[in-house]
């Protein structure tokens, strides 16, 4: 059995929970059964209609030292055989401790410190670019197995195997994807810009609408009275969307891994230190188009939108970008990543 041990919640949003619900689907299809201890409620019901159980252990996702009697309990009942622990809020100790109870597999993308772990995952572009054997040697830890670089990364059975699709010359449909949380307000920063171009924007814009984005009601509002704007909430068939857009906006997290798997050319963005080097690493492989930080920015939905249309008429340039994105992706990395852990 699988325990994985991931936090979301309006303040750092929803990746945690959703990468590990890949891997967690992944070895539910070879076998395995998987369960979940989250912090809070935030997404315990996200996580049981995958068909998940989930203990919300009733702590503070900050302060993972303060959870052991909680966590300790539920893991003499589980007994797991593999626990997947995916937060920034870990530190040695905690990690450590788990490693009494079971392996622990530990999903990053900071190399903060010498993780004491048997296995190491870091799927982000820039992963085999960081020095882990380094770390781990100036700490005089053992390396545990590492698994690094795209090909790990863990996206939803949808994004499997896509086929590359033919770059249209002129652009037509455009994906906004925020973030889950969006805490920078961009959905509607761009909404509103883009309500004041005149003339109307001769795009359609699709904009996703995460379960904890802050300004629903407003989206719903623009959305309206806007026949360029589309709203999706709740979306199931994320794949199927992106596939039908020539290009997107994104902010620089998870998404992007899932729009080079439909090979989606996107102008990107960071408005978090964890994005920072994923974005740099984007662009610089060519896939991606990023206007850097948003909070060094005055008006970043403005630069974005000047950005986005400069790619618009550049469908050479969309080309290349789509031809690296096939390359790098295909969609199986969390099949990848059971397959490591477990046989």
């Amino acid at each position: 059995m699988i325990l994985f041990r991931a936090d979301g919640n309006p303040t750092i949003g929803a990746g945690h929970v959703m990468r590990c619900l890949s891997i967690a689907d992944a070895a539910r299809d070879q076998g395995l059964e998987c369960r979940f201890a989250v912090a809070d409620g935030s997404f315990s019901q996200t996580i049981r209609n995958r068909g998940f159980g989930c203990e919300v252990l009733g702590t503070d996702y900050r302060h993972m030292d303060a959870e052991w009697d909680e966590l300790a309990r539920l893991l003499r009942q589980d007994e797991p055989d593999i626990i997947v622990v995916d937060s920034y809020f870990v530190t040695p100790g905690y990690l450590a401790w788990l490693g009494q109870f079971a392996d622990v597999t530990y999903i990053d993308d900071l190399a903060a410190f010498a993780y004491p772990v048997k296995n190491l995952v870091n799927y982000n572009i820039y992963g085999p670019e960081l020095d882990y054997e380094g770390l781990y040697e100036a700490a005089g830890v053992p390396a545990p197995r590492l698994l690094l670089g795209p090909q790990y990364a863990p996206l939803r059975k949808q994004f499997q195997d896509i086929p590359p699709r033919a770059v249209r010359r002129g652009v037509a449909d455009i994906l906004v994807s925020t973030g889950g949380a969006d805490p920078e307000h961009m959905a509607l920063r761009i909404a509103q810009r883009l309500g004041g171009w005149s003339p109307q924007p001769s795009y359609r814009f699709h904009f996703i609408v995460g379960g904890m984005s802050p300004d629903v009601q407003a989206l719903r509002q623009i959305a309206k009275k806007s026949p360029w704007m589309q709203l999706h909430e709740n979306v199931r068939n994320m794949a199927a969307l992106m596939c039908r857009c020539d290009l997107a906006i994104a902010a620089a997290g998870s998404t992007l891994y899932e729009l080079c798997a439909c090979g989606v050319p996107t102008v990107t963005y960071a408005f978090a230190d964890n994005q920072l080097l994923g974005m740099a690493a984007f662009e610089k492989q060519g896939m991606m188009q990023s206007v850097g930080d948003i909070r060094l920015l005055r008006e970043p939905e403005k630069v974005i939108l000047y950005r986005l249309d400069d790619l618009a008429k550049d469908p050479a340039k969309r080309e290349r970008m789509q031809k690296r994105m096939n390359e790098v992706i295909n969609g199986n990395g969390a099949e990848r990543i059971v397959q490591s852990l477990c046989f």
